[in-house]
């Protein structure tokens, strides 16, 4: 092998993001951009497994999307490089887990992406970054996320955030933002 060929191996190979919570916040951020009113984002951590689920209410896919959806370089978005499934699909295989993604116009979820990933995964990452970031991005739609991690759950709904704060106040202020990331911090410490 050539170190061209080698070289055009290498790039044609979807990356492996650094840690999970950027495969996470990835595809929550497509939810987003598909018109989801609401992204539910559920995390459950064991020492043999991880398993995350991403939800959303929002546009789904069409059968050719869904049946392609997996591909290295397949896009729908004009800028798209189409590398955000497949490179999350590659970590689970990696790591020994899947990933299935499935998109219907039934009542609880428009798409559902469903990974697992085995002991040998990438670690987490700041997934409490990840979550102020949605946040902070996610305009009127809302974002939940649940972080089982044995004895430790760990919760946040932005529906509660404005519940409480009313219509003055916007979750993605910079000091609603700041009290998230405490929030989070504060329930991953106990």
């Amino acid at each position: 092998m050539t170190e061209n060929t080698v070289k055009t191996a290498e790039a044609n190979r979807p990356l492996l993001m650094d840690e999970l919570s950027l495969h996470i916040l990835d595809i929550a951020k497509n939810s987003l951009e598909a018109s989801a009113a609401l992204v539910e984002i559920s995390i459950d951590e064991a020492p043999e497994r991880l398993v995350v689920t991403i939800a959303d209410d929002g546009c789904g896919m069409s059968e050719e999307a869904l049946k392609n959806a997996l591909l290295p370089g397949f896009t729908t978005k004009q800028n798209g490089r189409g590398l955000g499934l497949a490179s999350i699909k590659l970590a689970c295989e990696l790591s020994g887990g899947e990933l299935t993604v499935s998109s219907s116009n039934g009542k609880e979820h428009h798409t559902l992406v469903r990974a697992s990933f085995g002991q040998n995964r990438q670690r987490l990452g700041d997934i409490i970054s990840t979550i102020v970031t949605l946040v902070n991005g996610a305009g009127k739609s809302d974002i939940v996320f649940t972080h089982r991690l044995g004895y430790l759950c760990v919760s946040f709904d932005t529906r509660e955030v404005r519940r409480v704060l009313g219509d003055g106040i916007h979750p993605s202020s910079p000091e609603v933002l700041g009290w998230i990331r405490n929030e989070l911090r504060t329930q991953y410490s106990q």
